[in-house]
């Protein structure tokens, strides 16, 4: 009996640390007591070793988070989009029908003066500023929104008060481009060690600190910058990330 017990058994080595490990036999998977990785077992002549990365699966997941965040943010802009084409297609309408009103009753007068042309244009500018004033672009529109009358550049509020440290450096860097900043970069901070899990403020790619113009301090509320303000965008990743 003792013998049929140990004909169930099968030895193999963890390929990650390369422990000894004892398995059944029949069993389809087990886990190495030493690293953790998962040992998954076809057959008794065929061993398929596969490690689990728990810090990938966690970082797809902050990712899937951030991208979720943009997808609303686009869908804001897209219903601010159609208002602003809906707007500059009633003002055309409005100036349209005001022209056509006013070039009737000079036809039906029979002449057109100076004051009757004068008044035309008056009436009609007001929608023709609508109309070009307004643009169908969504990210010109976030910069003139966040661009101030002196070129000064509003840093987006999504990044005020450690928002950023639960984003992934990519996110941050579109986010900022999109409001106008133009010398940016992306720093690895090479603190994790291979393996390491992580957190919800302290995973591979999440961001660490933001400086501008090498000042980590300057960021606040209010904090207005030149386009080419020099950013650093600085984030968590791997010893052996390059």
């Amino acid at each position: 009996m003792l013998e049929d017990y140990y004909m169930k058994i099968v030895s193999l080595k963890c390929p990650d640390c390369g422990a000894n490990l004892s398995v059944d036999a029949g069993r389809e998977f087990c886990f190495c007591q030493y690293c953790g990785a998962k040992v998954i077992l076809n057959n008794e002549n065929e061993k398929v070793y596969r490690h689990v990365d728990d810090a990938k699966i966690k970082q797809a997941e902050v990712e899937r988070q951030v991208r979720m965040r943009e997808l609303e943010i686009e869908e804001k802009e897209s219903a601010s989009d159609i208002k602003r084409k809906k707007l500059k297609f009633v003002a055309a309408m409005i100036a349209g029908l005001i022209g056509i009103a006013m070039i009737v009753a000079d036809g039906v007068s029979g002449h057109i003066s100076l004051m009757s042309t004068c008044g035309m244009m008056l009436l009609l500018l007001p929608f023709f500023i609508i109309v070009t004033s307004i643009s169908d672009d969504p990210k010109k529109n976030r910069q003139a929104n966040s661009q101030t009358a002196d070129g000064m550049i509003n840093f987006p509020d999504l990044l005020l008060f450690g928002k950023y440290r639960k984003m992934s450096y990519s996110a941050v860097e579109v986010m900022l481009r999109d409001a106008g900043f133009t010398e940016i970069k992306c720093v690895p901070l090479n603190d994790l060690p291979n393996g390491f899990v992580g957190d919800s403020n302290k995973a591979p790619n999440l961001v660490s600190k933001i400086a501008v113009n090498g000042s980590s301090e300057a960021v606040f509320f209010g904090s207005r910058f030149k386009p080419d303000a020099k950013i650093s965008i600085y984030y968590h990743s791997y010893i052996s990330a390059v």
